[in-house]
């Protein structure tokens, strides 16, 4: 049963306590820690046992060297017992750890079983015993696309669907072909990249490309790409090389601009070629 009746500045001590436990644990300050136990207080928990506030700071020391970073929530205390200078409490506690070289963080939750004595220092922890409720092992995230990535996707996916991937462009996305080939000018947003793609099916009987490679500075992504292809008019097999300027802005493509190594081997340009979408 709860007692009736708790001094304000009693609580108000024991949550102070434990939010300065869960501080000096994560800034890694294991003297001051130590110090909110009495001189014989004891720390338990499923790694271990520590007794008197020299193997409580020696424990917690070590903290550091194993860790990357630790992150503890503290709840509110609910004192359970009460009498003059002693007092026992429970409060609910979350945690993320995450060792050093892991690729995932330990979470934690449970709550601390705690007795407190008032000394001449005031409330102190005469013992906490870590009790675990649950907890669970989350992977890190996949790391953030680069923009080669996000190239790479798109060509992929056009590849793959035959449509370009819309996703991965702003809506304002404009396309710049070389005024010399049957499908030259530019083509602005997603109407502008289907009347595109719309041209080119009637250029290519069929094509492919191969990326040769890829390099990036800052928002520019440029990219080395041999095409291959049959003409729709002539039936010719072709082959040439093409350089691609990306433009990327907030992780989304903003603008492409081709260059051909050779572009009259397309064919003519197309008549009144210029602005589309």
């Amino acid at each position: 049963m709860l007692p009736d009746s708790i001094p304000t500045q009693v609580t108000e001590q024991l949550r102070r306590l434990n939010l300065a436990y869960a501080h000096y644990a994560d800034t890694g300050q294991p003297e001051k820690l130590a110090s909110l136990f009495t001189t014989d207080g004891v720390w338990e928990s499923s790694f271990g046992r520590a007794e008197g506030r020299k193997q409580i700071e020696v424990m917690f020391a070590g903290t550091p060297d194993r860790l990357e970073s630790c992150c503890h929530i503290a709840g509110d205390v609910l004192v359970t017992a009460y009498d003059r200078t002693e007092a026992t409490s429970i409060s609910y506690f979350t945690s993320s750890i995450r060792s050093k070289g892991a690729q995932s963080v330990q979470l934690d939750f449970g709550y601390y079983d705690d007795r407190h004595s008032e000394t001449p220092e005031g409330w102190r922890i005469a013992s906490r015993v870590v009790r675990r409720l649950s907890g669970a092992v989350i992977p890190d995230l996949p790391p953030r696309m680069t923009n080669i990535d996000i190239v790479r996707a798109i060509q992929q996916g056009t590849v793959a669907t035959g449509q370009p991937m819309f996703n991965y462009m702003h809506a304002d996305v404009v396309v710049h072909e070389p005024a010399s080939l049957p499908f030259g000018g530019s083509f602005h947003g997603m109407e502008g990249m289907r009347e595109l793609r719309r041209q080119q099916d009637e250029v290519w009987k069929e094509r492919s490309f191969e990326v040769l490679d890829y390099a990036q500075s800052g928002d520019r992504v440029v990219g080395l790409v041999t095409l291959r292809g049959t003409l729709r008019a002539t039936g010719e097999t072709i082959e040439t090389r093409v350089t691609e300027w990306w433009t990327l802005r907030d992780g989304k493509v903003a603008a492409i601009e081709a260059f051909y190594a050779d572009p009259t081997l397309l064919g003519p340009p197309r008549s009144g070629t210029g602005q589309a979408g």
